[in-house]
């Protein structure tokens, strides 16, 4: 499929420093009848050769006569492909941007194929889906919730033995912008409302309104009452951002309640993070969110070595290790 639809290795030489026309661009577009999403400032983003590559890809993916696992299998390596073919640098994850160190690697000629990317992450994917069947035992069923976290309503599933995450960090990664091209490609919302529509369900936002929900009514408990006084006296933002933070995650744990067996246990990988030159506590900030439903079993800790993760956020957020918080649900 990607073989047919790929341009010689000599184009995407050539590419590295001339784009395709725009004339020629539009003129693909409207002859193959391939949609592009209507990102604001795309070609800031994106090469507009790339964004046809991008465009024939994923009409290849939605036209295959395959069954829908495959689709979806397929569109997850589609995903994975979108920022690595952009201008964005991949390793930041503080956001979106288009950093000196990407405009130094395209000035030294920067090739972008997103069929070679796209490739490489089906293998990838196709090598770990293998080793996990390889270790499940064959009469495990998968079954898919798509919820809010922060929705504490009726769970409608049989309950779980455990529940494994890695919350958001509070203020660390713009979570809202950084997922800005892959919500767009994969047509999670089509216009700049719809995405502005799904701001307030996001957690650990770095700037959150006075009117917002979670601020107005707050969750307190003695060390978020501590921290908020704290970064009251200094910003009037930070503060509403960590309220809406320490609410939002407090509803969570509300809802795992719901969802977890009385004994089973809710495991959380959390980082500390630093606020005006002092640690932030999130392991301590969690016990407390977690209540008088939970006993804490277990902490335990490891030093984080991946460079994507340990890269500098918002607010010197700059997470060198991560704990393991193992609590049990009290019946």
């Amino acid at each position: 499929m990607a073989d047919e639809l790929e341009r010689s290795s000599s184009e995407y030489r050539r590419r590295r420093f001339q784009d395709l026309p725009r004339s020629r661009f539009r003129a693909a577009l409207s002859a193959e009848r391939l949609w592009v999403p209507d990102i604001p400032n795309i070609e800031h983003w994106f090469r507009r050769y790339v964004l046809l590559d991008l465009a024939r890809l994923l009409n290849a993916i939605s036209s295959a006569p395959i069954g829908p696992t495959a689709r979806s299998f397929l569109h997850l390596c589609f995903a994975a492909t979108i920022r690595a073919s952009s201008n964005a640098d991949p390793v930041p994850v503080s956001g979106l941007e288009v950093t000196s160190h990407m405009l130094a690697k395209d000035a030294d000629g920067r090739t972008i194929n997103p069929f070679a990317i796209f490739r490489r992450h089906v293998t990838a994917s196709l090598k770990g889906m293998t080793a996990f069947s390889d270790a499940c035992p064959s009469n495990v069923v998968s079954q898919v919730a798509q919820r809010d976290a922060a929705t504490t309503d009726h769970y409608p599933y049989p309950m779980a033995d455990v529940a494994i995450t890695s919350p958001p960090y509070n203020g660390a990664v713009d979570y809202y912008r950084r997922h800005t091209l892959e919500m767009y490609w994969l047509g999670f919302t089509e216009t700049r409302e719809q995405r502005l529509g799904l701001l307030d369900r996001y957690i650990g936002r770095p700037s959150v309104p006075m009117r917002h929900k979670f601020v107005t009514s707050p969750s307190y408990t003695p060390l978020i009452h501590q921290w908020e006084s704290t970064m009251r006296s200094h910003s009037e933002a930070r503060a509403n951002a960590f309220l809406h933070y320490c609410t939002a995650m407090r509803r969570v744990f509300a809802g795992l309640y719901a969802a977890i067996r009385p004994g089973g246990r809710a495991i959380f990988v959390v980082g500390r993070s630093n606020w005006n030159g002092r640690s932030l506590p999130t392991d301590r900030l969690m016990h407390e969110l977690a209540g008088d439903q939970y006993d804490l079993e277990d902490v335990a800790w490891y030093p984080i070595k991946n460079r994507y993760m340990s890269y500098s956020r918002h607010n010197n957020a700059n997470i060198n290790r991560e704990y393991v918080l193992i609590y049990r649900r009290i019946s």
